[in-house]
């Protein structure tokens, strides 16, 4: 089964965003700014960069 973007349901999606969790499209990924540095999608990077509350987003559930 071929995953489609969150966002965008008629796009392939390419990667997972290393805070949510969700698949998006390239579209809707923020490029690394240096291969250390997680993906994210747009509303969690401008949450990682103080633009934006946490609020919004969902948090990744990890089973530890």
């Amino acid at each position: 089964m071929i995953e489609t973007c969150t966002k965008h349901y008629y796009e392939r999606a390419t990667d997972t965003c290393h805070d949510c969790g969700q698949v998006f499209c390239a579209n809707c990924l923020v490029p690394r700014a240096r291969r250390n540095k997680p993906l994210r999608c747009i509303d969690c990077a401008l949450v990682a960069a103080g633009v934006r509350t946490s609020a919004h987003r969902v948090r990744r559930v990890s089973l530890s």
